[in-house]
């Protein structure tokens, strides 16, 4: 009988997994059944722009959690970083709340369905995620990741309570209580890791160091978190970016149910990376390992991401067009459109859980390149043809297909191979 035996922090994690998974499935399924096509487009025309500014967060957060957990030893060295920290986040935040709201309205009012209220909502929500995710990088980095788990639990019962609340009083929704949602959500994780943060933060440094600290230390942070931009860039393009142009491009309609399909698709990516991210430890030393070991190791966890993601990606787009159909008229012109994303991602997932093994086996400047290289030929490409006319959905994917079996699965496939034979 084997028996499995999990740390605190991954029991937390595995919980937070399930609750998390479930509140994104519950919005998902509202928004499908409760909001028209031009609302669905307007809700995640929000989320993409965000996906824009989340960018340098989301590129400096391993940088805090490695610098922060070297220095658990030393209070004072760590009290150090983190009044730099402190200011750079504040920095951070508010130039995300300038940028969603100089550029961000820029992008989102030309939409039919704008309303600035739940805009305005929207962007202080996303301000407000920005500094709550350096408090809990910084506290994961204090060995209290457990405690930022269920601090996020907690964040999504108290949105999911005022979900349900704003439901009950209206008996229907909209954008704006999505907003709301996501505001209570933001306001509640930052307060509790705020206040966790505090308790737990000791500081011992002068205040005459603090500016010469501050810059030095400033300059350290970006140059350690500059690998990372290439891949965010590149994810930017082939996600928030594409997903932006088809609402300038695409009908509501197509726009809506690609918004539709796309949140399903993260909700099975998230289940599907699962395999390899439990794996990360040992992928980390899979070339000290024995040729045999290696070999087995790859290919017990290939098998098993291959498995997850043929089956998991088509019941994904099934059941979130599905529900799309159930409140909007069902186009028969959309199943074979239906059936190429399918195809277009079964694709993609199987090569990115490739690459991600290959970014934990040290092979990340790799990954940069080929997602750059491939991410920015296709945002070209495929505004291109957006712009000459000659381009519909269909073959914006069939061309996303081609340049990322041109550029992105040749270089993968070889290093992959390389990995697994030595």
């Amino acid at each position: 009988m084997v028996k499995i035996i999990l740390s605190k922090h991954e029991l937390w994690s595995l919980i937070n997994l399930v609750f998390r998974i479930g509140s994104k499935g519950a919005v998902l399924v509202l928004s499908a059944l409760f909001l028209n096509a031009e609302e669905l487009k307007f809700w995640y025309l929000m989320l993409a722009t965000y996906g824009i500014f989340a960018l340098i967060e989301n590129s400096l957060r391993p940088t805090v959690l490695r610098i922060l957990s070297k220095e658990n030893s030393n209070l004072l060295k760590k009290g150090k970083w983190i009044k730099s920290l402190d200011l750079l986040y504040i920095t951070l935040a508010i130039f995300i709340l300038a940028g969603m709201g100089i550029v961000g309205t820029y992008i989102v009012s030309s939409d039919t369905s704008y309303k600035s209220s739940s805009w305005a909502l929207f962007v202080l929500a996303t301000s407000l995620l920005t500094i709550s995710g350096y408090y809990s990088a910084a506290l994961a980095a204090s060995n209290l990741l457990y405690k930022t788990q269920k601090i996020e639990i907690i964040s999504t019962v108290v949105s999911l309570i005022v979900l349900a609340i704003g439901f009950g009083i209206s008996q229907s929704v909209s954008h704006l209580l999505f907003s709301v949602y996501l505001l209570s959500f933001s306001f509640c994780q930052a307060a509790l890791n705020y206040l966790l943060f505090s308790k737990e933060k000791k500081l011992n440094l002068s205040e005459s160091a603090y500016l010469k600290i501050t810059l030095h230390r400033l300059k350290f942070i970006f140059l350690d978190a500059w690998p990372m931009i290439p891949s965010m860039v590149g994810y930017i393009l082939l996600s928030s970016y594409f997903f932006i142009i088809i609402t300038k491009y695409e009908t509501s309609y197509i726009s809506a149910l690609f918004g539709v399909v796309s949140q399903a698709l993260t909700l099975a990516m998230t289940c599907t990376g699962v395999w390899v991210s439990a794996s990360a430890a040992e992928i980390a030393r899979i070339k000290s390992c024995t040729l045999f070991e290696r070999r087995k190791k790859l290919n017990d966890i290939t098998l098993k991401t291959t498995i997850s993601i043929v089956l998991l990606v088509p019941i994904a787009v099934i059941l979130s067009a599905c529900i799309f159909f159930y409140s909007n008229e069902i186009k028969t012109d959309v199943l074979r459109l239906l059936l190429l994303i399918i195809a277009v991602y079964v694709l993609e997932a199987i090569y990115s859980s490739k690459a991600q093994i290959l970014i934990y086996a040290g092979y990340q400047a790799l990954i940069s390149r080929v997602t750059v290289t491939f991410s920015v030929i296709f945002a070209l490409v495929a505004t291109a043809l957006f712009n000459m006319d000659i381009g519909n959905f269909e073959i914006i994917l069939v061309a996303r297909v081609a340049i990322f079996g041109i550029f992105y699965v040749p270089p993968i496939k070889n290093k992959f191979k390389e990995l697994k034979n030595g």
